[in-house]
């Protein structure tokens, strides 16, 4: 896993910069690490040593568990240096000799107490460090470190069977706190050497926790699950068997279920016994399958650990859920939450999930372990159990607005049910208390749902009416450009935009699409709309003028006050006046979809709309009669719904700004004369009953580069399709990775001469005719490359590769083909290898 996520963090800048809208970058993570690490070396440093003390009252050095857990985090911080010297110093204070066997002591410099358990997670990070730099020394130690926890392993004479025992000298008993981390490092050795002993005694041990049934929640720890799902992840690896890819997306999601508070997102664990080990667990479930899911759950619990559990100079308190408000002073704890940072500080980032449909809890209040969130969808006994809630165990539900949830006491929907469409705290008052077998999640309102494959396939994201950015989007578990089919309810359009924040233009889509490839939207749109048929929604205009239909002026802002001199105001002007005092920015606001706030970029205050009565620099003529409002600036600390604005659409892309307080539209009226001597350089704007609605209300955005009626004609060809070259039918020889290329996603690489791709029935032409087919590519060495139809019974053409100066330097690259109308059969031949594909594009030309 550490040489991809060394690959990752070489991919990071360019990441963060098409991934904008995450709340928290792999930066912003690496920075609270290195925060997190200096606090230690300060508290609990050793002069001229580079292990650590077990906590700042203590002049001794710490014990073997604690300085494994900063040896974890140093090594996933990918501070190869100081993890070395960490690794050589613990081999050296804690390694001995005793019982016919090698060990690590629980205590430096002697031989006293040995843990399988504390071996075993040592073990495990010299082959993190061995992935990190290729040191065979590191290997050689893992492997003498695992020799001593299998010899715990059960019965201590005879056949093993599985099982570690959690100290020398028990002879009896086993403790999935050392099964999980020997298992691991048998499974880590085995991808390092291929040494089949460690691959059979790894998975014995697997297969004895599975069958033993160890799982989630209180009696086992979020540490001891965390490994086990890496574990399974190794072995799916290794062995290409999906089935352990299941058991460990199975054990994130009971995870999250039985340790993370869905309403907060914190880890209700601590952070020794769950949270670093469990944000490392996610991260790897992420570089498996890429759901960004998996990095808001781990962001979710250690963005509330740095936000709200923070205490003096940098310490954090045992418990990760807030319980605790007395911070640690030792080594464990401080360790802890520095893996947490150094885990996420080599990913993209996340922030934590928007919150589901529904959600259910074990306990009444939403107290204590168990609570998960639902999607819409229908959920039977065996669905809860999946997400490891169990049956009968639903004590107190929250739901979501436009949400139904019912419960039903028997399995598949039938015995008695009810029906909430709001959060109860306990189910007692209803006499369903620990009743529910089965249920159902569904909208009270319309909605859409976008899923991330053709033919509705794939992570589905249910949409109610409004706005959804990027930001939104991945809060919910969709990528960037990974929306292939949707579906769209009668009356409403769906709009996608291949920009992060909306534009100006879009997709529309009124109807259900099974795949977004014959319109040539598939994967390209990363922020979407849900609107009624014939309104609109607004968009972040950045840097705007707006302009008035009846008068052709621009809004501006003014220090016009009310003829005292004082004070901001709103005017309309002459468009030969294009300063910043012209120009606007249009910010949605965050929960209340469909509004935004006005700000002039000069003065960098909002436009709002209020009572005559109230307006300390009230507009003239504007009486307090119940008919007009006043409009003015304000700072942006004024938040409230006078400040608010929407869009009621009218025609040609004029709009009625309308006032959510008042309901009133904003209008340009009379000429301004403040001192009754003639016209003072503007005409007056204010708020007028919404049954104006002439062309003095009208409003549209104009931007730099269109004039005022008049916008460029389109520089898009009549067809135009792009295709992910990742998005393959079918295949020989290549394989995927992360590209850094502008819109981010996956490229398709390791092409050699003669392997090939094909991509049957993704293009559906509209007319047969001279296309151009264009190629993102990148190659040290330069190749070709030849498309065709019918697995090369028709020749396209073939384009040489140049040599861009490396393997995700990006350029584009093109050549012209005569095409048939119709889905084709269109397929890739790498005539020279040594390149990486990213899209290629078909553009039916004039």
């Amino acid at each position: 896993m550490i040489k991809l996520l060394q690959q990752w963090s070489l991919l990071l800048f360019a990441s963060l910069f098409t991934m904008v809208c995450i709340a928290q970058s792999g930066e912003t993570y690496k920075t609270w690490a290195n925060e997190t690490f200096a606090d230690i070396e300060r508290d609990l440093g050793i002069n001229g040593s580079a292990l650590f003390r077990e906590k700042q009252s203590a002049n001794a050095v710490a014990f073997n568990w604690p300085q494994g857990i900063q040896f974890h985090a140093v090594t996933a911080a990918q501070r190869t240096s100081q993890a070395q010297s960490m690794a050589n110093e613990i081999h050296n204070r804690y390694w001995c000799f005793k019982n016919n066997i090698w060990g690590y002591s629980a205590s430096a410099d002697g031989c006293g107490g040995r843990f399988y358990d504390d071996n075993a997670w040592i073990a495990k990070g010299l082959m993190e460090l061995y992935e990190l730099t290729d040191n065979i020394t590191y290997v050689d130690r893992a492997k003498q470190v695992v020799a001593f926890s299998m010899s715990g392993e059960n019965p201590s004479n005879g056949t093993p069977n599985g099982g570690i025992r959690w100290q020398e000298g028990n002879t009896t008993g086993q403790c999935l706190c050392a099964t999980a981390p020997t298992t691991a490092a048998n499974l880590l050795i085995y991808q390092a050497t291929g040494e089949q002993k460690y691959l059979t005694d790894g998975l014995r041990l697997y297969n004895w926790i599975k069958a033993n049934k160890f799982g989630v929640g209180p009696g086992y720890r979020g540490y001891e699950n965390a490994v086990v799902t890496q574990a399974a992840l190794t072995l799916h690896e290794i062995t290409g068997d999906d089935t352990y890819y299941e058991d460990a997306k199975r054990m994130g999601l009971r995870m999250e279920t039985a340790y993370i508070d869905n309403y907060t997102g914190a880890l209700r664990e601590s952070g020794k016994w769950g949270g670093h080990d469990m944000a490392a667990a996610y991260v790897d479930l992420w570089e498996v399958d890429g759901d960004i899911n998996w990095l808001n759950i781990a962001a979710g619990f250690v963005n509330f650990t740095y936000n709200e559990l923070q205490g003096n100079q940098g310490r954090y308190p045992v418990q990760w859920d807030g319980s605790d408000n007395e911070v640690s002073q030792q080594l464990l704890d401080f360790a802890s939450v520095a893996r947490g940072f150094a885990e996420l500080s080599v990913t993209p980032g996340g922030d934590k999930k928007a919150p589901d449909a529904a959600a259910i809890y074990r306990n009444c209040q939403y107290e204590n372990w168990f609570s998960t969130g639902l999607a819409p969808g229908q959920y039977t006994q065996a669905d809860l159990e999946y997400l490891g809630f169990g049956n009968n165990r639903v004590s107190a539900l929250r739901v979501s607005p436009d949400f139904q949830i019912t419960l039903y006491d028997g399995d598949n929907f039938t015995g008695d049910s009810q029906v909430f469409n709001a959060d109860d705290a306990c189910l007692d008052d209803n006499n369903f208390n620990n009743r529910a077998t089965s249920i159902i999640v569904e909208p009270r309102v319309p909605v859409a749902t976008v899923y991330e494959h053709c033919n509705f396939d794939g992570r589905g994201v249910t949409l109610t009416e409004g706005l959804y950015n990027l930001f939104d989007l991945q809060k919910r578990g969709m990528k960037s450009n990974n929306i292939s089919s949707v579906k769209v309810p009668a009356g409403y359009e769906l709009v996608g935009y291949d920009g992060a924040d909306f534009g100006d233009t879009g997709t529309v889509l009124s109807t259900d699409d099974n795949c977004l490839v014959d319109n040539g939207a598939n994967d390209l749109f990363s922020s979407v709309e849900l609107r009624k048929v014939g309104t609109s929604t607004p968009h972040n205009h950045t840097n705007v003028r707006i302009e008035n239909r009846g008068h052709s002026t621009w809004l501006q802002g003014t220090h016009f006050g009310d003829g005292s001199g004082v004070g901001n105001n709103a005017q309309a002007v002459d468009q030969r006046f294009t300063g910043g005092k012209t120009r606007w920015t249009l910010r949605p606001v965050q929960g209340n979809q469909g509004y935004y706030r006005i700000e002039n970029t000069f003065y960098q205050q909002w436009l709002q709309m209020s009572d005559v009565s109230d307006a300390t620099n009230g507009q003239p003529n504007a009486v307090a009669d119940g008919d007009t409002k006043a409009v003015r600036l304000v700072d942006t600390t004024n938040t409230g719904d006078w400040t608010q604005w929407r869009k009621v659409m009218t025609d040609n892309g004029y709009f009625h700004l309308e006032n959510k307080h008042f309901g009133y539209y904003l209008q340009v009226t009379s000429l301004i004369d403040v001192d009754g001597n003639g016209f003072d350089g503007g005409f007056q704007i204010r708020g007028v009953k919404a049954n104006k609605t002439g062309s003095w209300t009208q409003f549209k955005l104009v931007s730099d580069d269109e004039s005022n009626n008049n916008p460029p004609p389109p520089t898009t060809p009549d067809f135009s399709a792009t295709i992910q070259a990742e998005h393959f039918t079918n295949m020989f020889g290549v394989e995927t990775e992360t590209t850094t290329d502008v819109d981010g996603g996956l490229n398709v690489g390791w092409i050699d001469t003669a392997d090939w791709m094909a991509y049957a029935n993704l293009l559906n032409l509209p007319q047969a005719g001279t296309y151009r087919i264009s190629y993102r590519i990148a190659s040290l060495g330069g190749g070709q490359l030849s498309a065709d139809l019918d697995a090369g019974a028709v020749q396209l053409g073939t384009v040489e590769i140049p040599a861009t100066g490396g393997w995700q330097n990006w350029q584009t690259v093109s050549h012209e083909a005569t095409l048939p109308a119709g889905p084709l059969m269109f397929g890739l031949y790498a005539a020279q290898g040594g390149f990486n594909l990213n899209w290629f594009q078909v553009e039916l030309l004039p």
